[in-house]
């Protein structure tokens, strides 16, 4: 599998962090991705950011990777 870590370079009550891990199946012809968001809060203004905004990034994560998997498939054939 092949993992793509990156560092957001915002201003955040915390750091924070996207992953996406590519795991590619037995007989190499589909893969699977995941994304996953890390974010290490500092004190109760992280936490009340990380909190307010779950939703929000749940929703906008779902669509960044729907998108990404339609590309990818538009340029593989």
């Amino acid at each position: 599998h092949k993992v793509l870590r990156l560092k957001a370079n915002m201003k955040t009550p915390g750091t924070a962090w996207l992953q996406f891990v590519i795991q590619s199946s037995k007989n190499k012809k589909e893969a699977t991705l995941t994304l996953s968001a890390y974010f290490e809060p500092k004190g109760i203004g992280g936490y009340l950011y990380w909190y307010s905004l779950y939703f929000i990034h749940k929703f906008i994560f779902k669509y960044m990777v729907q998108d990404i998997t339609k590309q990818a498939q538009l340029r593989s054939k």
